[in-house]
Parts: C-alpha cells; structure tokens; sequence
C-alpha cells in the first residue's frame, strides 16, 4: 500500500496483491489549482448568502468551528473558505495529513505542518498528534488541523480550550451527534482516563459550531446543518439548528436534488461576541422563512388569521374572522409528504424539537406565540398534518367584543361586578370558542391593589397593570424529563402570598388545587375549562378533580366545586362568531348535585340563507344572590339589570 502526495498536489493512493483481490487498485485526487471562494460555494448551491456572512461573523469573533461530512461532502474546500476569513494580523498554523488547504496563497501569516508516515523500515514517522502538541509551543493565535482521525483530537480540544480560540477542524461523521461520539472515542484513545461526562463537558467547552456537510445522490454537496452547541444534559450533548437544509426528494426528470435552505429562527447566543469583534449580524438573517414561502406573506401577517390548517399536501384552510376556508392556492405550493414534513420540521426547530417515524407528533409554541401542532404517519393516516394557531399581537378589548356582539352591556357590567366582588369564575367553551379572549378581558378588571398570579401553558394573558407575577408550564424534554406542570405551579403559587389566581385552563389534576385555593383565602379568581355547557363544565372538573385525589368521596368533590360562584358559557356559532350564550350562578347543593341558575342566556332564533345566526340576549329574570356582596364592592348596576323582558317590573330584590 502506498499513499501520498504528487508534487502538483494530486493525492495518490495505490494498493496491491494480495490484498487487492482483483489486481492492483489505483486512486488519483485531484485538487482545483485555484482554490473556491465562498462566492464559488453560493453560486454552486452549497449554502446561501445568510449563511455565509452568519459563518465569515464567527470565523471572525474567534469561534472554534467543526466541520463534519461524510467521503466528498466537501469538508476540506469549506475549511479552506472559512480559513480565508482569518484576518490577516494572526499567526495561524495548519496540520495537516496531507497539505491541501491552499488559504496561504492569500494569509500572510501561515506556518504549515504536514505529518510524515512511517519509512521502509516502520520509523520516523511524525503523525498528526505530534505536529499538533508542537504547533502549541510555536505560539499561534489558531490552528487548523485538516482532519482529526485519531488521538490528536485531545490535543485539538485542549488547544481550543487554552487561548487558541478560533480554531477549526473536520472530522468524518454521517452528523453531529456522530461526530461527538467519534470524537468521545478519539479522546478515549489519547490514554486518558477521564470518564465519558468529563470529556463531553470538554467537548461543549471546546467547540461553539459545528457544520454538516454531505453529498446528495445527484452529486451536489450542501451545508446541511449550521448548528450551536448549548451545553450537556443527562449525559447528551444539546444542539440547536441555526440553518437548516430539508432535503426532500429528487427531480424525477433531471435527477437534480430538491430542497431548500433556511433558518430555524434560533437566534444564536454568540450574536453579543460577534457584536464585540466588530462583526454584528442583523438579527433578520435568522428569521425563518419557511412560512413565508409556502403560507405568503399577506397570510401571515394579516391580524384577522387566526389559525391556518394543513390536512396533507393537497387540503388547506385558513380560519378568517371566524370562518373557515379552503385555500388551494397554499395547497399548491406545497409539492408533497416530503415537502410538507421538511416544513413542518423547520417550523418546529426553534422549538429544539424533531419530529420523525419515532416522534411522529410535536405540540409546542413558537416564540412570537403561535401555537403549533403536527402529526406525522403512522399516527396521521392521510399524509403529515399541521395546525397553526395564531393570537393577535394586541388582545380584544371589552367595546371590541362589545362591537362584536359577543355580550351586550347588561352582561359586561353584571361580570364586571362579579370580578370587582371577588367572586370565583369559571369560563367554559368548545374549541376556538373565545374562552382566553375572555378570561382577558375579565382579568383586566382586577383592581390594582393586589397580587395576582397568571398560570398559563402558554403565555397569552395581558394584564396591563401592576403586581402581576406571570407563570408558564414548561414540556418535557426530549428525555421525557423537566416538566414542569400546571399543578406543580398552581402548588408553587400558593407559597407566593398572591390575591388571586388565574389559571388559563384547567385539564387536569391542577383542577383540585385550583379549587382549595378558592377556598382557602384567594377569592376571586378565575380559570376557564373546555366544555359544552355548565353542566358539562361541573362533570369535567369532579372527574378532575378525582384524578387528582384518587378515593376522595363524592360529597367532598362537589362541595370542592361548590366555591365556584359564577359560570360564563361560550359557544362559536354557524357563522364564526363567538358569544356568551349562557351566564349562571352556583346556588349551592341539593342532593348531592350543584345547582345553577341562569341570569342571562343568548337565545338563537334563525340562521339566515347566507349563514348568519339571528338571535338576541337577555336576562332571565333571576336576580343574583350574591348582589348585595357586589353593592358593597360599589358596583353600580342599574335597578333594572336582571329583569326579563316579560317582566312587567324589576325583579331585584334585597337579599
């Protein structure tokens, strides 16, 4: 066997009988004598403009950068394009196998080390680890070692550790978590005796961006991944993609490689270092656009969008003021499975999450709030489904929905008192029905004085006034580990001496918490739940509140929901509208069952021919029990609130 290099640069490597079965094996590589520019690498496909100032931003700022691929993915020309952005002040050493890296053709300041195999005679070899360990004595700024194969990688990541920051190298992985594991193994090989979290700790230390690179099945070679690294947890190293290649399949006519490129919308926590070397990157370069090109802009911006539904590749529909409507023109767009699931894994990216055959579903909110669901087959029979739910950047205000025709004036001052009196709400609804619009408004209410605490699973309160302390629910890792659940922070709230609590949504065990701290000194606060009516709203919370308590008797549970005082019922009508069609008051227990009253319901009386619902609030006739508690609240409500319509005078009356 014979491996070297020819004079002009070529590399030769040439193998022989008997251990070339077939005969003797030639192999000659061949190296363009003008090196490529990150201008030959856009204009070929191989990564994108963003990309390249995000990468020449971080050579710069003296991050250490690994570059993995597979045989040809093109990790030593993008090594040597990056090696060029090393400015032209700092002493730089290259160690290489072979010397391919060509950048001193431009670098006036590089010393270069080639390693030197064994003679004839098996010695005088110098390998790679040693021109490593001497190029530290030789006091560089950085050193780039073409490719660590074996025992030098120890030295390498101790050289990035020890002031020699900005230092890049490649390593032969299928990705990076291969990459991280090859490079575990290399350092076990060096002899030490360092246990395997020690050496990851060194690993997250040492290195700040790893690249992949690989070479599609039509030959083209892409930056697959651009991705920071973040830290160890439970013994896994933690990366987070920047930029993202979704290769999706290949042009059945030219054979050419389908796919697109685009930022996850992480911005990367190196953006301050890169501002301090003088090399700031907007932060709009990291701005996803994934959405924008298959969803269009004036979609995605539009205020009155609040949820965009995809059923496969060939069915969307878009939730406008109400309505829903199917939208094939975005349906066009999106080419296939392939294509829509390539989507749907860059939406979820700045989530730190993957979805794929072993994580076939993924829920979770995207920073600006939009809440994101997706399902992938085996779980999703008719192809990839994703659902977008968006909130508007300013929440419904109480002449808003007033406007809107969700409540007259009659209800919003009858609830404004309940609120002002400190008495305990639930809010029910279906789906979409309007229940955290609500629970806004009516929170805004509040007076000042006081500490409130929001619970939420995602954070979709605001509350303009003071003392708020706001609390968010976190999911569980990938590991299934971290949670942190409504319970465990409806528990943590109650240490926080709040005035009051508003859950944004009971669905399970925190249901009981919810309920004691009603009762034990938090009197007016307010959560929602998802149900049909009242009735079902008081069924769904014993079940709950069962979960939680295991053999809690009967009676116990409903005199838990008995400190409930009032229910606000909302329902989204045929026409997309979304109204309070029932407003009731808890009177207490009559065998064994809460009972409720009716002070004001919405009665529908026709849907015309275009689908609108015809239909008109009112009173009931039943006056509160709870109405001298609001007088002394001052709640001002006019003497004739709570008379029905077939009443000839007010029913109030002093209780």
């Amino acid at each position: 066997m014979v491996d070297a290099r020819l004079p002009d640069g070529s590399r030769v490597n040439a193998i022989i009988p008997p251990l070339s079965i077939s005969g003797p094996v030639l192999t000659v590589r061949r190296f363009p004598e003008t090196p490529m520019t990150m201008e030959d690498l856009i204009a070929s496909g191989t990564t994108t403009r963003q990309m390249a100032d995000f990468l020449r931003a971080c050579v710069i700022a003296k991050l250490n950068i690994l570059i993995s691929g597979g045989t040809g993915s093109g990790k030593t020309t993008t090594l040597n394009v990056l090696a060029g952005f090393i400015p032209p002040d700092e002493r730089v050493i290259t160690v290489e196998d072979t010397a391919e890296l060509q950048f001193y053709r431009t670098h006036p300041h590089v010393l270069r080390q080639e390693s030197r195999p064994p003679n004839v005679e098996g010695q005088g070899e110098v390998s790679i680890r040693q021109l490593v360990r001497n190029a530290l004595r030789m006091r560089p700024h950085r050193i780039i070692v073409g490719e660590v194969r074996g025992a030098e990688a120890l030295d390498m990541l101790q050289a990035m550790n020890t002031g020699h920051e900005g230092s890049l190298t490649t390593i032969h992985a299928n990705s990076p978590q291969d990459a991280f594991s090859r490079l575990e193994t290399m350092v076990m090989w060096a002899g030490t005796e360092l246990p395997s979290s020690a050496i990851r700790e060194q690993l997250v230390s040492a290195i700040n961006i790893v690249i992949h690179q690989e070479r599609l099945p039509d030959g083209a070679r892409k930056i697959m991944r651009i991705a920071e690294i973040q830290a160890v947890k439970r013994g896994h190293i933690i990366l987070r993609d920047i930029f993202l290649y979704e290769h999706v399949g290949l042009d059945q006519e030219s054979g050419e490689a389908i796919g697109s490129f685009t930022p996850t919308g992480i911005r990367p926590s190196a953006l301050p270092r890169l501002k301090r070397y003088g090399v700031p990157v907007p932060e709009e370069l990291f701005e996803p656009e994934h959405l924008v090109a298959e969803m269009g802009t004036e979609l995605l911006k539009s205020q009155d969008v609040t949820e965009i539904s995809v059923n496969g590749p060939d069915e969307v529909y878009v939730e406008k003021d109400g309505r829903l409507e199917s939208r094939p023109d975005i349906a066009a767009r999106i080419r296939d499975d392939y294509h829509l699931r390539s989507l749907i894994n860059a939406i979820v990216a700045p989530l730190g999450r993957r979805i794929d055959e072993d994580n076939p579903m993924v829920d979770g909110w995207l920073p600006d709030g939009t809440r994101v669901h997706a399902v992938l087959p085996p779980v999703s029979q008719g192809g990839p489904v994703l659902s977008i739910r968006r909130f508007g950047d300013v929440p419904f205000s109480e002449e808003e929905l007033l406007a809107m025709g969700t409540f007259d004036e009659g209800m919003i001052a009858f609830l404004k008192a309940c609120v002002k009196a400190r008495l305990n709400i639930l809010i029910s609804g279906g789906t979409s029905s309007g229940k955290t619009t609500m629970l806004n408004v009516l929170a805004r209410f509040i007076p000042e004085e006081g500490r409130t605490v929001t619970i939420e699973e995602v954070p979709e309160l605001r509350l303009e006034k003071p003392h708020v302390v706001r609390l968010v629910a976190r999911p569980p890792d990938e590991e299934g580990e971290a949670e942190v659940t409504i319970r465990d922070l409806v528990r943590n709230a109650l240490r926080m001496r709040p005035d009051r609590i508003i859950v944004g949504e009971v669905r399970g065990a925190e249901a009981l918490d919810m309920l004691q701290a009603m009762n034990t000194g938090h009197e007016g606060s307010l959560t929602t739940i998802h149900a049909n009516s009242p009735a079902d709203a008081f069924s769904r919370l014993e079940t709950m509140v069962i979960w939680a308590g295991g053999d809690l008797p009967s009676g116990f549970v409903t005199r838990q929901i008995g400190v409930l005082d009032v229910v606000v019922q909302l329902e989204r009508l045929e026409d997309g509208s979304r109204k309070i069609v029932d407003i009731s008051e808890v009177h207490g227990i009559q065998d064994g069952r809460i009972q409720i009253q009716p002070v004001f319901v919405f009665e529908k009386e026709r849907v015309t021919t275009e689908g609108q619902v015809v239909g008109h609030f009112r009173a009931t006739g039943s006056v509160p029990i709870n109405l001298e508690r609001m007088e002394k609240y001052e709640a001002g409500l006019p003497d004739d609130l709570f008379a029905s319509k077939d009443d000839s005078k007010p029913a109030r009356k002093k209780a």
